[in-house]
């Protein structure tokens, strides 16, 4: 994943790839040394690689949890801002994030029957 600050004149501050945490269609939650305020203003591409790549660029979401984890590491919550500008507001995104919720779910249920069927056979 991919964020970057907005601010009055546009992005004031370079990429920075970011590891993501938790997602759902309404938010994300991610781990970065980078540091934001609460109500910091982001752009951020989201990708995922499964069966297919998906790419969703652009998505605003606004910081609303911020907590100092470890070594310089901050976790931050991030919700989507669907009223931010039209685009925001299409079905183009919401599909987008439904998408990749799917996705992400299906990754999560495979890993699962993996991680069960390892245990099986090693007892």
């Amino acid at each position: 994943m991919v964020v970057k600050r907005t601010g009055l004149s546009g992005f004031v501050q370079k990429p920075q790839i970011v590891n993501w945490m938790d997602f759902c269609r309404n938010g994300i939650a991610f781990v970065t040394n980078l540091k934001f305020n609460l109500g910091n203003k982001l752009c951020i591409m989201l990708t995922i690689d499964d069966v297919k790549q998906e790419i969703i660029e652009d998505i605003i979401g606004v910081v609303k949890n911020t907590k100092r984890v470890q070594d310089g590491q901050y976790r931050y919550g991030i919700e989507f801002d669907f009223e931010a500008n039209d685009y925001m507001k299409s079905d183009v995104v919401r599909n987008g994030l439904m998408s990749i919720e799917e996705s992400l779910k299906n990754i999560i249920q495979r890993l699962g029957k993996r991680n069960k069927s390892a245990a099986k056979n090693s007892s």
